[in-house]
């Protein structure tokens, strides 16, 4: 329908650390070569260990899909639809995943 979903479920495992907060949250770095690096912020619940998480997908408008930075749970800055829009035509590659903590006010 022309319109960017986001849904992404993830599982951890840690050798180190028992429980993830409830107030985590999980960043996607993605790459490609014709428009550099941009950020999905995935809007799942927070697993147990060794558990999937779960989510309901969402369809973000093209100019709030991405982020071009981001501290915490909070967006910095978005890319623009147009670059949002390369990014799924050109196709990228998750290229790392980070956990932070948010804070809901």
């Amino acid at each position: 329908m022309g319109e960017p979903l986001i849904n992404g479920n993830y599982k951890w495992e840690s050798a180190t650390i028992q429980n993830l907060d409830s107030i985590t949250v999980v960043w996607l770095t993605i790459q490609n070569s014709s428009n550099g690096t941009a950020f999905i912020r995935l809007n799942s619940t927070v697993p147990n260990r060794g558990e999937w998480s779960f989510n309901v997908g969402e369809s973000p408008n093209w100019n709030t899909a991405l982020a071009a930075s981001w501290s915490g749970d909070q967006v910095n800055k978005f890319v623009s639809a147009d670059i949002a829009k390369q990014f799924r035509q050109n196709g990228f590659q998750v290229v790392n995943t980070q956990l932070s903590r948010g804070y809901n006010n």
